[in-house]
């Protein structure tokens, strides 16, 4: 993951507006391929590449009940 604690003000407001961006077209997305398990699991490897090009690895954590939790 970034490490924003060493970005200034602009940088971390460009990188949330980026993740804000990813997050709606992701879930566009997500929903219009929501019945296709092919296009489901295309969709999840493209979203993996997607973040990982952000710093932000997937492939590391679950999506639970109680938000995301790192894989054991």
């Amino acid at each position: 993951m970034p490490d924003v604690a060493g970005m200034n003000d602009a940088h971390k407001q460009e990188m949330a507006e980026s993740l804000l961006l990813h997050t709606v077209m992701f879930g566009a997305f997500a929903e219009a391929r929501k019945e296709d398990p092919n296009s489901r699991a295309e969709f999840g490897q493209g979203l993996q590449q997607g973040t990982a090009s952000l710093g932000l690895d997937l492939g590391k954590v679950d999506l639970t009940n109680q938000g995301f939790a790192v894989k054991k």
